[in-house]
């Protein structure tokens, strides 16, 4: 049986839910499904957008997260000789952020925030009793949207790709190496890597990202 992807499923069921409530075959059949449709397509064009936003925001955090392990190895300390901890979701740019919906950004984004916070204050805080719930947290809050939005099939590739991106060249300097991932996080942010959408439970091929001719 050929799968069926989730966004798929929603409309299936809620077409059904709509034929089951009206009349077929009646005159005014056609002027209650029609608004119906308009509010099916509404919705699985919002679904869309969520979706698409939260995999754009994943890829930066997994790139930011690189670039700070970085800097933090050619740089570990501050001049005061204390550990430097650079917050991974300072780099994240508020247009993308601002893209996510709302109880993403809440269950989430705001948890990891604190959590980066309370972390750059007190390197061994992830390992007391808060630091622990909030960990928690946020792993639950993360298999909860990927379930949602069915985020893997469409992320997997993506990292895949990404790895292939910040693999260091052969006679990279450190420098130059951060340079170009900086460069990598400009153009994903500016949309010169598009970031191909997908169906729920479908992958993209190994040209999932592509760069955009002329930018």
């Amino acid at each position: 049986m050929k799968h069926v992807g989730t966004m798929n499923v929603i409309k299936l069921v809620l077409l059904a839910g709509t034929a089951a409530s009206c009349p077929l075959g009646s005159a005014g059949n056609r002027d209650i499904m029609e608004p119906d449709m308009a509010n099916v397509d509404e919705e699985m064009e919002g679904f869309r957008k969520s979706r698409m936003a939260i995999v754009r925001y994943n890829v930066l955090l997994e790139l930011c997260c690189r670039i700070v392990s970085l800097e933090l190895k050619e740089h570990p300390r501050l001049p005061d000789g204390k550990i430097k901890y650079r917050k991974m979701c300072d780099l994240i740019p508020q247009s993308i952020l601002a893209q996510c919906p709302a109880d993403f950004r809440q269950s989430y984004v705001e948890v990891l925030e604190g959590i980066e916070k309370n972390l750059s204050d007190n390197i061994s805080w992830g390992g007391t009793p808060e630091g622990k719930e909030m960990f928690s947290r946020l792993e639950e809050a993360r298999k909860r949207f990927s379930d949602q939005y069915d985020l893997e099939p469409l992320m997997r590739p993506l990292i895949d790709w990404l790895d292939g991106q910040e693999t260091r060249r052969e006679g990279e300097s450190p420098q130059e190496y951060l340079k170009r991932l900086y460069q990598l996080k400009s153009d994903l942010e500016s949309g010169k890597w598009v970031i191909p959408e997908g169906l729920p439970g479908e992958k993209p091929g190994p040209e999932c990202m592509k760069s955009v001719a002329g930018q």
